[in-house]
C-alpha cells in the first residue's frame, strides 16, 4: 500500500543536543531507504518517508533501534500516517500550501 508517512524520534534525558541521535537517524535512512524503494525528507520537526507502508515502519523500527543502540535508553516515537491516495511528498505539500493561500489562512484579520 502506497503511504506518506511523518516520523519523530524523541531521545529523553540525553541534555539538551539531539544532534549526535539525527546523524544516526540519518544514517540508517541513508542505507535503509533506498533497498525498501522509500523516499524520504528530513525536517525541523521529523522525517516525511514515502512508499511502502510495511517498508515505512520496517524503517521507523531500524532508527528507533539504532538510536537506543546509540546509548539512548528511552525513545519517544510518533507517526502519522496518509494512505487514501497515491501522491508525493512534494505534491503534498504544494497541494495544502495552495489550499491555505485560497483560504486567505495567512493574511492577518483586519
Amino acid at each position: 500500500m502506497h503511504s506518506l508517512a511523518d516520523f519523530t524520534l524523541s531521545p529523553m534525558g540525553v541534555g539538551t543536543s539531539v544532534s549526535p541521535y539525527i546523524a544516526i537517524v540519518k544514517n540508517v535512512l541513508d542505507i535503509q531507504c533506498p533497498l525498501h524503494g522509500i523516499k524520504y525528507e528530513m525536517h525541523s520537526n521529523g522525517t516525511n518517508l514515502e512508499g511502502d507502508w510495511n517498508a515505512i515502519l520496517l524503517i521507523v523500527k531500524q532508527c528507533r533501534d539504532a538510536v537506543h543502540a546509540g546509548g539512548v535508553i528511552k525513545v519517544g516515537c510518533s507517526v502519522k500516517h496518509q494512505c487514501d491516495k497515491q501522491q508525493a511528498i512534494k505534491k503534498n505539500y504544494q497541494t495544502k500550501h495552495t489550499t491555505w493561500n485560497e483560504h486567505n489562512f495567512w493574511k492577518p484579520s483586519s
